[in-house]
């Protein structure tokens, strides 16, 4: 059986790497405004993170296609694909939950 492996080269890296400072950068400036709840705000920077990693992690999947040159192979892609979609969904789900406390904050500051 031959299995699909996923390599992640220097220029993803380097773009993870790239988007989870900016992460960061979003979260220092919410702390630097004096954002109160500095837990929800940690949850909300790790979910963007992860997220993050896991859409580069499916991008990666996706060309996988090129190199599956069997059946199982293909399977074995789509498997992880949708295990990436999974992970993708449930760290949205996060985000989306945190947003709007963090947007009325963001909003009610400027009053």
């Amino acid at each position: 059986m031959q299995r699909a492996t996923m390599v992640l080269t220097s220029k993803d890296e380097k773009e993870i790497k790239s988007g989870l400072a900016t992460t960061r950068m979003a979260a220092r400036k919410l702390q630097e405004l004096g954002y109160p709840d500095q837990e929800s705000l940690g949850a909300l920077v790790a979910a963007l993170g992860d997220t993050l990693t896991a859409c580069q992690r499916y991008l990666r999947l996706v060309g996988d296609f090129d190199d599956a040159s069997y059946a199982e192979t293909l399977g074995d892609v789509l498997v992880e694909i949708q295990g990436e979609l999974e992970e993708i969904g449930w760290h949205t789900k996060s985000i989306e939950d945190a947003l709007p406390e963090v947007i009325d904050w963001l909003y009610s500051q400027n009053t």
